[in-house]
This record gives structure tokens, C-alpha cells and sequence, in this order.
């Protein structure tokens, strides 16, 4: 059996929820996260237990009602935030976006499939190990991002989940199932309906990875940024892989050198038109309405060998804090 090293919280409150009679798990990135040997950011949970339930259980001063509608509440503990969300399935997307209605369910394996990818479509207890029905374990250890079954259903429930295809595989350096592949670009038009808000994250954690540029797909970039040439793309990729990598939980991770002009030393801030009008900058500001206003990157400064750099935010649509993944 698959053993995972629960952080003391999540464990305390899977804990209480069994001692109440519900099933309940660790799930999504932590548990994915555990499995590379990596330390989770957040440890989010899933219950059989319905957010009224888990009002009762914790009380309301430990709980904070976040989503009730969609099962979701947020347990405070030992300083910590543990969303916690009753397994459910999911109607209709008629936005593209968001369900027009979640149903709860009995069973954790109902909720892992409605899912976007197979490495976060898994869940873990101690009692029962690790609940792994798409086979998210083989295709990490395979280095592969997949769908969580039909990719292209994936997709049209949520257009945002094409571009965190690219992300994830960026950030893990893994290789995109070639049938989730096709139904990403055979759907990437589907983007339009994303807020801006979300596009600027996803793509600035891509732009986080180590070496982003093989995942800088130049037909999904065209539909969330028009303007950009493939020439200026092709010149902007080895800028983008020869600076460090960020760190997507810090605030000011936000953009590396993402300018296709090679010329700019380091330590500088450049104010926005000092780029070609069609490089990624420029044309990513244009689509974020911030070329207009304060409108700057601040390049990474150099350091030793190994010393964590940190990069300026460009304009005030890039100043939000860091969300979780």
C-alpha cells in the first residue's frame, strides 16, 4: 500500500470526520505533490460528509462557509486553511467555465472523475491508502499528463483546464498525452469565454517553470494573445528558458523575461515600449488593457549561483498575490 506523510492538520481532521462515521481523504494536488517527493502548499480534503455536516462537526467560529452551494466549506486549524468539499458530480457547463449544478455523492470515486487530470484525480487516507482509479500514480511516474477520461469533454466543460495542461506540464517537465493534445487544440478557440484574470495566472505560472518555452504552444497563445507573430515567439523562447526559474507561491513570481528584444541587460527596468510592438510583452500588456498605465519588468538580478531571483510585476493587473494551484 501506497504510504503519503499527511501534514499533522489534514490528519487531525480526516481524524475527527472518520470518528463521525464519514469517509473522508486528502485529494488533488497534495496527494500528487507527496508522490513526487515534493512538500504540499495546501492540503485540501473531500468528505462524504455535506458542508452542513461539517458545520455541525467543527463548529462556525473553525469554519469559513466558502462555497456552500458547491459542497465546499474551509476548516481553520492549527493556524491552517483545509478546504474541505463534499464528493459530488457536476451538471451542464453552459459557460464554458462553471457547472450549472453540483449533485453530492456517496463515493470518492464519482468525484475523482469529474476531474481534470489523471495526477490530480487521486485521494488518500491512512486507513485505506492510496484511491487511485485513472491511473494518476503510473502516468507520473511516466511523466505524462493525461486527461481524466474523455479529454475533449474535459475541455468543453472548462476551457481553462487547456491552459493548465500546459502549466502542469511545464512545471513537472512532463509529456502531454497525445489524445489530450489533440482535443487542447482542437479546442483552444473555447479560451475566449476565460477572464483575463485567469489567463494572467495560468500563464504566469507556465511562464514559472524551468524551461517554459517548449510549452509556449503558438496556436493556444494566438487566441489569448492575437496580436503575437510567430517569428517574435520563436525569438522569445530561448530568452524565457535562459532565466532562472520562478517560484509560483511567491507573490512576485509573476514574469521572468517574456520579450522576444535579447538586448536588455540585467538589473534594469525598461518601461514597456522599449519593446518591438510584437513581442510577448507588448502584446501580452496589450491583452491585460495594462499597456497604457504603469507598464514595466524588472529583469533578474543577478546573484550567486543558486540564490533564489525575484522578478518585478508588470502593471497593476499583475499585482495580485499569489493564488494556490
Amino acid at each position: 500500500m501506497q504510504n503519503i506523510r499527511l501534514d499533522a492538520g489534514a490528519a487531525a481532521l480526516l481524524a475527527r470526520l472518520h470518528g463521525a462515521g464519514y469517509a473522508a481523504y486528502a485529494v488533488g494536488g497534495c496527494v500528487r505533490d507527496s508522490l513526487l517527493g515534493h512538500t504540499p502548499q495546501d492540503w485540501d480534503l473531500c468528505t462524504s460528509a455535506r458542508p452542513e455536516q461539517v458545520l455541525a462537526l467543527f463548529g462556525e467560529g473553525q469554519c469559513i462557509p466558502t462555497g456552500l452551494q458547491h459542497g465546499t466549506v474551509t476548516i481553520k486549524y492549527g493556524g491552517q486553511l483545509y478546504e474541505t468539499t463534499t464528493f459530488r458530480t457536476e451538471g451542464a457547463y453552459t459557460d464554458g467555465r462553471h457547472p450549472d449544478e453540483v449533485h453530492f455523492v456517496p463515493d470518492v470515486r464519482q468525484d475523482l472523475a469529474r476531474r481534470d487530470f489523471t495526477i490530480n484525480a487521486m485521494a488518500y487516507n491512512d486507513a485505506e491508502g492510496l484511491i487511485d482509479p485513472f491511473g494518476g500514480q503510473q502516468d507520473l511516474q511516466q511523466g505524462i499528463l493525461r486527461a481524466v477520461g474523455d479529454p475533449a469533454t474535459r475541455f468543453e466543460e472548462d476551457a481553462l483546464r487547456i491552459l493548465r495542461l500546459y502549466r502542469f506540464a511545464a512545471r513537472f517537465g512532463f509529456a502531454i498525452d497525445p489524445p489530450t493534445a489533440q482535443a487542447a487544440q482542437e479546442l483552444c478557440a473555447h479560451l475566449d469565454c476565460v477572464s483575463v484574470e485567469r489567463i494572467e495566472e495560468e500563464l504566469s505560472k507556465l511562464l514559472a517553470a524551468p524551461a517554459p518555452a517548449a510549452y509556449l504552444d503558438e496556436k493556444i497563445l494566438k487566441v489569448i494573445i492575437p496580436e503575437l507573430s510567430a517569428p517574435a515567439l520563436q525569438a522569445a523562447k530561448p530568452v524565457v528558458d535562459a532565466c532562472p526559474a520562478g517560484a509560483e507561491n511567491l507573490p512576485i513570481r509573476r514574469f521572468r523575461t517574456v520579450s522576444a528584444y535579447r538586448s536588455i541587460p540585467d538589473a534594469a527596468a525598461v518601461p514597456a515600449d522599449t519593446y518591438p510592438p510584437d513581442s510577448i510583452l507588448r502584446q501580452y500588456g496589450k491583452a491585460l488593457n495594462t499597456e497604457t498605465g504603469p507598464f514595466t519588468i524588472r529583469l533578474p538580478l543577478q546573484g550567486k549561483l543558486g540564490e533564489r531571483h525575484s522578478y518585478g510585476k508588470v502593471g497593476a493587473a499583475c499585482g495580485n498575490d499569489a493564488k494556490k494551484n
